[in-house]
C-alpha cells in the first residue's frame, strides 16, 4: 500500500512514479514499461516514459544493465519530466525529444537533438502553461511540437488527486504547433488551431512546401478518465479516436513572417474508422506514404477487437479480426527484399477473451491474412509501443 506523503514536494512527487522501493534494485522506481526506444551510443533497448529516467536493458535476457537520465548526454537534460516519445530519425541516427521542469506559474520546454554520436543539443526553449504532451513530429526539416490546452493543474497533485484527475482543456485555448528547425535550432514559425487531444503521431513530413502532421485524434483529453478501470469494466463510454492529417501550409512564407502573424493549421480525417497505436512502415518515415496500420474497434464493437490498415489517400480500411480477441499494437516488420510500401509483416499479441491464454500472430501486411501463429501456454495482456530488432 503507497502511503500518501505529509509534505507538498512529496505529494507532487507521489503523483508520478511509487514510493516503495524495487526489492531487485534497491531504489524507487518509476513505470518505464511505456516506450521502447534506440538512443545513440545507449543500445537499442532503453525503457523511458514521462519522468526523466531511463532504463537500458540487455537485447538478450531483457534484464536492466544501467538506470540513468537524460543529464548522461548534457547537464542541461536534468529536468525531472520528457515526452514518453521521443522521435528517433533511422537514416541520420539523431533523437529528438522535449523536457520540462513543471511549474504552477509558467514551465519551460527545452527541445533537444542528440546526434548519432551522443552529443545533445538544446534547439528551443518555450515557456508557456504546464500543458500535458506525449509525442513530437519529425520531418526531414523540423520538429514540431503541438501546445495546448490540455493543461495540468498542479494543486490538485498536491492535494493528493491523480495526474488524470488533474489534467484539463483550458478554456478559449488554441492547441499551437511550434515549428523547430531540427538543425539549427530555433522557432521558425507557429500555427493555431482548434482545441483537440491526442498521444500518439505516427507520421509527419514535408510536400509541396507544406508540413503534413498525421495523429490519431481526440476532441478533448476526457479519454484520461474515461480508461479508468471503473468506467472501462462497467462499459462507460470511451471516445472514438480518429486519425487526421493537420497541414501547416506555406512554411517557408510563414517563416519569413513569423513575428507579426500566427496562421491556421487545417485537418481532415484520414479514414472513418477508429485507429490509435498506428505505425507506418519505417522505410516511410518522415515521408509521404499511403499506408498505415493501427488497433481499431470492428466497425464501432469494442475496441482493439481488430487491426486496421487505412489508405490515406483513398480512406479504405481493410481489417484482420478474429473473435473474441483482443489486440496489441501491431509492429510492421518490413521485408528486407520487397519494394512495395507494405511489402512485410505485423507482429500482433493478441489475447483469447475467453481462454486464459494469449497468442503471437504474424500478418501478411499487404493482404491483412494470418500466415502464422504462436500460441503462448499463458496470458498476457495485449501490449504496446515494442519494438523489432533482428
Amino acid at each position: 500500500m503507497r502511503q500518501r506523503p505529509e509534505s507538498a514536494f512529496g505529494r507532487l512527487m507521489h503523483a508520478f512514479g511509487p514510493l516503495t522501493k524495487d526489492p531487485k534494485l534497491g531504489d524507487v522506481p518509476f513505470n518505464t514499461s511505456v516506450t521502447l526506444e534506440k538512443l545513440p551510443t545507449r543500445g537499442i533497448l532503453n525503457a523511458s516514459t514521462d519522468a526523466n529516467v531511463i532504463h537500458k536493458l540487455d537485447p538478450e535476457t531483457l534484464r536492466v544493465t544501467d538506470r540513468y537520465d537524460f543529464s548522461y548526454f548534457s547537464p542541461e537534460l536534468d529536468k525531472s519530466m520528457c515526452l514518453s516519445h521521443g522521435t528517433l530519425d533511422d537514416v541520420t541516427g539523431e533523437y529528438f525529444n522535449c523536457m520540462a521542469n513543471y511549474s504552477p506559474v509558467k514551465t519551460e520546454y527545452t527541445v533537444f537533438r542528440i546526434d548519432s554520436s551522443g552529443k545533445a543539443n538544446v534547439l528551443a526553449k518555450v515557456k508557456d502553461f504546464t500543458y500535458y504532451m506525449h509525442s513530437l513530429a519529425l520531418t526531414k526539416s523540423y520538429v514540431i511540437m503541438a501546445m495546448g490546452p490540455a493543461q495540468i493543474d498542479l494543486f490538485p497533485l498536491l492535494r493528493g488527486k491523480s495526474f488524470t484527475e488533474a489534467c484539463e482543456m483550458r478554456p478559449n485555448t488554441p492547441t499551437r504547433f511550434v515549428v523547430i528547425n531540427r538543425q539549427s535550432g530555433g522557432i521558425v514559425a507557429e500555427y493555431e488551431h482548434e482545441q483537440f487531444f491526442n498521444f500518439h503521431t505516427f507520421n509527419a513530413f514535408e510536400q509541396d512546401g507544406d508540413i503534413m502532421i498525421d495523429r490519431s485524434l481526440f476532441s478533448d483529453c476526457k479519454i484520461l478518465q474515461e480508461l479508468w478501470i471503473d468506467n472501462m469494466t462497467q462499459g462507460g463510454n470511451v471516445a472514438r479516436v480518429k486519425p487526421v492529417r493537420f497541414t501547416l501550409p506555406n512554411i517557408a512564407d510563414v517563416g519569413a513572417r513569423y513575428s507579426t502573424s500566427m496562421p491556421k493549421a487545417s485537418f481532415r480525417v484520414l479514414a472513418d474508422v477508429a485507429l490509435e497505436f498506428a505505425t507506418v512502415s519505417p522505410r516511410k518515415r518522415e515521408r509521404p506514404y499511403h499506408y498505415v496500420f493501427g488497433v481499431s474497434d470492428n466497425d464501432g464493437k469494442q475496441f482493439s477487437s481488430s487491426i486496421a490498415k487505412v489508405n490515406v489517400d483513398t480512406g479504405i480500411v481493410t481489417s484482420y479480426v478474429l473473435p473474441q480477441r483482443t489486440f496489441g499494437e501491431p509492429i510492421f516488420v518490413p521485408d528486407p527484399s520487397g519494394n512495395e510500401e507494405d511489402a512485410g509483416c505485423l507482429v500482433v499479441l493478441a489475447l483469447d477473451d475467453l481462454k486464459d491464454s494469449s497468442a503471437l500472430l504474424v500478418l501478411d501486411a499487404r493482404a491483412m491474412t494470418e500466415v502464422a501463429r504462436a500460441e503462448l501456454p499463458m496470458r498476457l495482456p495485449p501490449s504496446f509501443h515494442g519494438a523489432f530488432h533482428t
